[in-house]
């Protein structure tokens, strides 16, 4: 058994000491994916921000924030709704005082903080 393992070893560790290159068309494959996956990013990325820009719906529903018209860019103007900026003051209280996230659930369930739909 000894001898097996010592055997073994002397295997994986002359596999270790090779200088084992990948293909080159391996390489460039890998290279190719990165460059496509930056160019699909920054294609994303100045989508958004294009449609914001235009005021229009890039993303759901904003929790804490309405639409209040456009302001002088013609941009879309956002403004803070207080009653549900309160539930996640009153969360994020509950969650650094130690609660859990299903214990602060049902309490703002019973305070009628949220909605229940």
């Amino acid at each position: 058994m000894r001898r097996f393992l010592r055997h073994l070893f002397d295997i994986v560790l002359f596999i270790s000491q090779q200088n084992l290159q990948r293909p080159a068309f391996y390489s460039n494959r890998l290279q190719n994916a990165e460059y496509e996956r930056q160019l699909i990013a920054a294609r994303t990325t100045r989508g958004l921000t294009k449609r914001i820009n235009e005021g229009k719906r890039a993303h759901f529903k904003l929790y804490v924030y309405g639409k209040n018209g456009k302001d002088e860019k013609c941009h879309t103007a956002w403004v803070p709704i207080e009653s549900e900026a309160a539930a996640i003051k009153y969360s994020l209280a509950r969650y650094m005082e130690g609660a859990n996230l299903l214990k602060i659930n049902y309490e703002l369930y019973e305070l009628n903080k949220i909605d229940k739909a």
